[in-house]
């Protein structure tokens, strides 16, 4: 039982020769071997650890940790989690979650949006649209989602814009198919 936490059990009264291997009983585990270096302590029945395969929860990003929470991996967007209004903090989310939660930026405008939808590479882009969505014409902030758009944003938009440009001109100097300037 190369994860079953020997001390934590001993000191629950616990002991692992009395623990048949499909039991249902709640035991502790310990994962030394995390991916990212951290060593991870939970509580899980020997059935579903031996008998259903089931891995440490921390690593397998079902549940938060100091190696995936939003805290960790985002300490940026974490600023911007509303602990008051979501009732719990960065540190205990998930930065992959699925988790509706309100957010709150440095002018004061607050909105709601999955945490996930911050945390992916369209980031920026779900933002705006969020904030259009949640906030009434009664907003303080209606330009809030003009606000948003990164250096990148701008050179990429601007990449586009020339490319439309540039296949505009091309389709424009390309004789049609059936004209008198097409060679048979």
């Amino acid at each position: 039982m190369l994860e079953f936490d020997f001390e934590r059990n001993r000191r629950a009264g616990l002991d692992p020769d009395k623990i048949m291997a499909g039991s249902a009983k709640m035991v502790h585990w310990i994962r030394t071997k995390c991916p990212r270096g951290r060593a991870h302590l939970f509580v899980a029945s020997p059935h579903n650890r031996i008998g259903l395969n089931y891995g440490c929860p921390y690593c397998a990003g079902k549940k938060a940790c100091i190696c995936n929470s939003l805290q960790s991996l985002y300490p940026v967007l974490a600023a911007e989690y509303d602990t008051a209004r979501n009732g719990d903090g960065p540190q205990q989310v998930l930065a992959g979650s699925a988790k509706m939660a309100f957010w709150k930026d440095a002018t004061g405008h607050t909105w709601k949006q999955a945490v996930r939808q911050r945390t992916e590479p369209s980031q920026q882009r779900a933002k705006r649209a969020a904030i259009k969505h949640y906030c009434k014409e009664s907003c303080p902030h209606p330009d809030a989602a003009q606000r948003l758009v990164t250096p990148a944003q701008t050179i990429i938009s601007r990449f586009a814009a020339a490319t439309v440009s540039v296949m505009a001109e091309r389709r424009a100097s390309k004789p049609e198919i059936g004209s008198q300037n097409h060679a048979k």
